[in-house]
This record gives structure tokens, C-alpha cells and sequence, in this order.
């Protein structure tokens, strides 16, 4: 059995399981309650924190710690199955998950917003350098496939870093399209600018 009712009793150490009775896997509310779950563990799980570095500043708004309030807001979204919640794309990066930030998108769109931040290291985002070519490899996304794709190779950082930038651009076009044509999106116009903010080249110097 998941999502005991017994209010003294926090989820994570914080968070109030409200509802009018226990969530079973097969109970209508399941999928919102393991989403809920989902916000705070990355919020308040400090095993999670210390092993994805990324949640370490990231928390919840004080009206999310109680489960039937989440419920509302999750009710209102009519939530497809199989998409995420995401509070990076119109909260711009916000560090707290909340009403005003998130949003459900496509698992494909949150992987291609995220590979950003999770894939940083010596070198911009998208590029590795290949030892046995002597040049550097740029690679993202694709809108078409949801997965990492070759971009090509390249003598330089700086060459590589704006052929990635170049076709990021034009893969957050086809998410911009593919939103402004998709019914089950929430918050489009909201969506469709932050991405396009967030992609434009000017936006990512190296």
C-alpha cells in the first residue's frame, strides 16, 4: 500500500497526505500522489540531494506540502500520460517547484531542456572532445527522435559550441510548433516564449 492517510505522518519529513483515503498503485489518485511524491523527494530528500547535486537548492512551495492542495492544482492540468512536470522552462531555471513555475510537458521536451545543466563539464553543453580524431564532437536532442544525435566534428571548441548552438535553435522551433499545434499543452503562450528565449543564440555565449 502507498499513500497511507495519517496526517502525522510526513512524506519526506514535510509533507501531509490529506487525502480522504489511502492511495493504493490502482487507486484513481495514484498518479498524482507519486507525482507529488516525486516534488518533494526532490525537494527534502537529502540522499537524493547529495547524489544529484542539481536538487541541492532546489524546494517546494509551502502550499504544495499538503496533498490535497497539490491535488487541485494537478486536477486543473488534465495531465497526459507518460509527460513530466517541469518548473525549469517557465520558471526559467526556478529552484522552487510551485503553481506560478510548473507545468507537464513531453518527456522528450524536459530531456531537451535539461541536457543543459546535466551534461556541463570541461566543455559548453553538447561537446566532447575525440582523442582519436583530434577534434571536438558536438551532439543534442533531436525534436524527431528524443534522443542524442550526432551533430558533427569539428578543429575547435569555439566552432563545435556554435554548430550546437545553432541547431538547439532550430530544435526548439520544431518544440515551439509542435506546442502551438498540440491541445494538450497548458500555458502555451508561456511555454513557446521561454523556450525561444532560452534558445536564442545570443543567449549562449561561450
Amino acid at each position: 500500500m502507498v499513500g497511507k492517510r495519517d496526517t502525522d505522518y510526513r512524506l519526506h519529513g514535510v509533507g501531509i497526505n490529506d487525502a480522504p483515503e489511502k492511495i493504493s498503485r490502482i487507486h484513481p489518485l495514484h498518479r498524482c500522489y507519486q507525482s507529488w511524491s516525486d516534488v518533494l523527494k526532490r525537494s527534502y530528500s537529502k540522499s537524493l540531494k547529495a547524489k544529484r547535486p542539481t536538487y541541492a537548492e532546489v524546494t517546494c512551495c509551502n502550499d504544495w506540502l499538503r496533498f490535497t492542495n497539490f491535488h487541485s492544482w494537478w486536477q486543473d492540468q488534465e495531465v497526459p500520460d507518460h509527460w513530466e512536470l517541469d518548473k525549469d522552462i517557465i520558471g526559467r531555471d526556478s529552484k522552487i517547484y510551485c503553481p506560478e513555475n510548473c507545468v507537464y510537458v513531453e518527456q522528450a521536451l524536459n530531456c531537451f531542456t535539461t541536457e543543459t545543466k546535466s551534461n556541463m563539464g570541461k566543455f559548453p553543453s553538447g561537446i566532447t572532445y575525440d582523442k582519436d580524431y583530434n577534434n571536438y564532437r558536438a551532439r543534442c536532442n533531436s525534436y524527431h527522435s528524443g534522443k542524442r544525435i550526432h551533430i558533427g566534428r569539428f578543429k575547435t571548441v569555439e566552432d563545435a559550441h556554435y554548430a550546437y548552438l545553432e541547431f538547439k535553435h532550430n530544435q526548439a522551433l520544431l518544440w515551439i510548433s509542435e506546442i502551438e499545434s498540440n491541445n494538450l499543452y497548458k500555458r502555451k503562450d508561456e511555454l513557446c516564449s521561454a523556450l525561444y528565449e532560452r534558445y536564442k543564440p545570443i543567449n549562449h555565449g561561450y
